[in-house]
């Protein structure tokens, strides 16, 4: 998780935070400066995610929702997510003994890694939002104050800077999109995110969204859930007879292990 703000006081505020809230350029960073120190706390969790596809289809649409549950366990120590279920029923018969043939491949490929002296990893490589980016490429404003899961939070929206460009794919996501943060008015805490793409970038196309959200464990804060919205055009879009998909993963089941890694549940992309 990740998040942003701009500059623009709202004579809806609430009078503590025109009091006490600092311009919306800075409380960006300091929510990015929040989330960062989090996010060195609250490493190598275990859990327990379940993943739900959903298309938006119209009269004979052809694709069913679908749900997958995956464990994520240590494996020759590095993080592997384990399909349990499928569809809300536990895996049986081939599927579990192919999905233990997967799991021995796995490990003996780490095991080989391990003998040649690498590293053990945490992340595959995969385009993310750079939230932590974003007093660089956005600026922010103030979009009022509202309460969220019993919290008091300030809302930030964040646009391109003017003339700003981007040299990669990761920043030309940026400087082709818009977001909306929650921000706990009390610790800085970003605890909700929003993104829409403005134009499409590679593989991210015009008008997708994207949510991440957390929740309160132990001494700081973990995901809970990240959204995405990916709209269907072209060929794809008539030959399923649907407008786009939703993938919607969820998070629960925490559990603390020990290790060398820095494991965050919202960026790792383990072997599945």
């Amino acid at each position: 998780m990740r998040f942003i703000f701009f500059v623009s006081i709202f004579s809806g505020l609430h009078p503590s935070a025109l009091a006490q809230t600092p311009p919306a350029q800075e409380l960006l960073a300091k929510a990015i400066e929040a989330d960062s120190k989090n996010r060195q706390l609250m490493v190598n969790y275990l859990f327990r995610e379940v993943v739900h596809v959903h298309y938006r289809c119209g009269a004979g649409g052809k694709m069913q929702d679908q749900s997958k549950t995956h464990e994520a366990i240590l494996l020759e120590g590095e993080p592997y997510f384990q399909l349990v279920e499928e569809n809300g029923r536990p895996i049986s018969g081939n599927k579990q003994r192919e999905e233990e043939a997967k799991m021995r491949r796995v490990a003996e490929e780490r095991k080989a890694r391990l003998a040649r002296g690498e590293r053990p990893k945490t992340q595959a490589g995969r385009t993310t939002y750079r939230f932590e980016r974003l007093v660089q490429f956005h600026d922010a404003r103030y979009a009022g104050e509202q309460e969220w899961n019993g919290r008091r939070v300030i809302v930030l929206e964040t646009k391109p800077k003017a003339g700003v460009s981007g040299t990669d794919k990761e920043e030309s996501i940026l400087v082709h999109s818009r977001t909306r943060i929650l921000v706990d008015a009390e610790t800085r805490m970003p605890l909700k995110a929003e993104v829409h793409v403005l134009d499409k970038v590679g593989n991210w196309p015009k008008d997708m969204v994207m949510q991440t959200e957390g929740q309160p464990l132990d001494d700081g804060w973990i995901g809970k859930r990240l959204y995405t919205f990916r709209p269907l055009t072209g060929v794809t879009a008539k030959l399923l007879k649907c407008s786009g998909v939703e993938v919607e993963q969820v998070f629960s089941k925490f559990r603390k292990f020990e290790a060398e890694s820095k494991f965050y549940p919202g960026d790792v992309v383990p072997d599945r």
